[in-house]
């Protein structure tokens, strides 16, 4: 009897769960997307801005490799600054809903109380999801920066400078 009522327990404590899990993974794919067309933009204005300062680099015999590090590492670090505030903005949002969440288990089961619940499940921001951010954060800037680059640097230095 004591086994069938932690397997009521797990399925009352897992549906919430999961479905946060859903909305998260679908919040997380629809905001990569719109990061990488919104960015994809925003980057090739400032590229354009920047056409004269382009054409004088490749003019004076510049590579275009290297053209494109100095803008992409421009616009990373810009970028580095907003998913250091978009993490500490999330961690704070996460654990708001973490203990909504944590509440609402609660209130739905009778042998245990928020305290208990809150000893077994907490909302923490490991390292390693730091890094992730980091990186994945890196790629969509690459992959935005790619396209108005490539568009940019195809012109020659007296089409970029007229």
């Amino acid at each position: 009897l004591y086994l069938v009522s932690d397997l009521e327990d797990y399925y009352a404590i897992s549906e919430p769960i999961n479905r946060m899990k859903m909305i998260s993974l679908l919040t997380v794919i629809i905001a990569i997307t719109f990061a990488i067309i919104l960015l994809s933009l925003i980057i090739y204005d400032t590229v354009k801005s920047k056409k004269k300062e382009i054409g004088l680099y490749l003019s004076l015999g510049k590579k275009k490799n290297h053209i494109f590090l100095q803008i992409f590492c421009e616009i990373w670090l810009v970028c580095l600054i907003g998913l250091s505030g978009s993490i500490f903005a999330g961690h704070a949002v996460g654990q708001k809903i973490s203990s909504q969440v944590i509440h609402d288990i609660a209130s739905q089961q009778e042998n245990s109380t928020q305290e208990e619940i809150k000893e077994d499940y907490h909302f923490t921001l490991e390292t390693s999801y730091i890094i992730l951010v980091f990186i994945d954060g890196s790629l969509v800037i690459l992959v935005s920066s790619l396209y108005p680059m490539k568009k940019m640097m195809r012109y020659s230095p007296k089409e970029l400078l007229s």
